[in-house]
């Protein structure tokens, strides 16, 4: 008998409304471009202040690693910026709307209308990343609201067509057990990803999952991996691996050796997080990711060691997104294995 887990669904909900709130957040950039000469036309002003989420790139990069962000890097970092927010804005809403459907009222106009209400009338100016609301004219803050609508109506119409398929494939594989889920193939190919950043970090908190619940997929089909003894050698293994990432001189993620190793711990991860009759796909899937995940990973390793002109700061902080990343799939599998019992 299968049961509903209200915590996955509701980690299910913010994975939809932070996939949500990417696209909407490149919707409404395009939208801005296309409107902002209308609105100016109107009165809007032209800002002479840096953007705020350059200001805000700018104030972050001096907290984390204690420098400035150089000219080249502003407009990549106000970018990185606008888009985190959104993702983080979305994923809150998709959690939110699971449990409590009426914030999804007016199909997103009210989550538009509340999030530019929150962040640009009082979070930017609070932080001192704009001026105060008072001190813009009404045209101005009539282009923030009919963006953040905009935000807000893309970001529902995303993350409900995304819960939507995500329903369907659960439902379709609660009826027939061998049936492809969403999940069988996002869990290994995010997993796999996370490879491409750390070989043995995956491997690892799939492991310590495992141990910690019997009836944990790795458990189920990969025995070795349940052991402690295996999660404390693994857990070693990663960081060890941790230490040595920092180091001067170490071969590039991309290079040949290192990207084999990636692809296989890749390959490995993702068959330890799927299920039964899926363990191929789930490999091949996981080597995939592994290949990705390393590409873009060491790319943007690369630009934002030169940015903040640091690279050991950038690595350890890379270190933990993979570790973070890895221990929530982990987590994942196991709430969801529990689902097809």
């Amino acid at each position: 008998m299968t049961t509903v887990d209200p915590t996955l669904n509701t980690i299910r909900g913010a994975a939809s409304g932070a996939a949500g709130g990417l696209g909407a957040s490149w919707i409404m950039e395009k939208f801005q471009g296309v409107a902002y000469p209308a609105f100016q036309f109107l009165g809007a002003a032209s800002e002479s202040d840096p953007p705020a989420p350059e200001s805000a790139a700018r104030a972050a990069t001096r907290v984390l690693v204690g420098t400035r962000l150089d000219g080249n890097y502003a407009m990549p970092g106000a970018s990185f910026v606008h888009y985190a927010v959104g993702a983080a804005a979305g994923g809150v809403y998709g959690a939110l709307a699971e449990g409590r459907p009426e914030v999804t009222r007016w199909k997103g106009t009210a989550f538009g209308i509340v999030s530019a209400t929150v962040v640009d009338q009082i979070l930017v100016p609070l932080f001192g990343f704009a001026k105060p609301a008072w001190r813009y004219s009404l045209a101005t803050h009539a282009y923030g609201y009919a963006s953040h609508v905009v935000f807000g109506v893309a970001t529902e119409a995303i993350r409900r067509r995304i819960r939507n398929l995500d329903r369907d494939s659960e439902g379709e594989a609660r009826a027939m057990h061998d049936t492809v889920a969403l999940e069988d193939a996002a869990l290994p190919l995010f997993l796999g990803m996370a490879n491409g950043q750390r070989s043995f970090t995956p491997l690892a908190a799939v492991s310590f999952a495992a141990a910690a619940a019997d009836n944990h997929p790795a458990a189920e089909t990969h025995s070795l991996l349940s052991s402690p003894w295996t999660a404390a050698a693994l857990g070693a293994l990663a960081m060890f691996e941790y230490r040595v990432d920092v180091k001067p001189g170490i071969p590039a993620r991309i290079a040949p050796p290192a990207l084999a190793t990636r692809m296989v711990a890749g390959a490995l991860s993702g068959a330890a997080v799927s299920r039964k009759g899926h363990t191929s796909m789930a490999a091949a899937l996981g080597a995939g990711g592994a290949l990705v995940g390393a590409f873009l990973s060491y790319r943007m390793r690369m630009g934002m060691a030169r940015a903040v002109r640091s690279d050991w700061k950038v690595g350890v902080t890379e270190s933990a997104m993979s570790l973070a990343g890895s221990a929530l799939i982990a987590a994942v599998a196991g709430m969801r294995q529990r689902r097809f019992r």
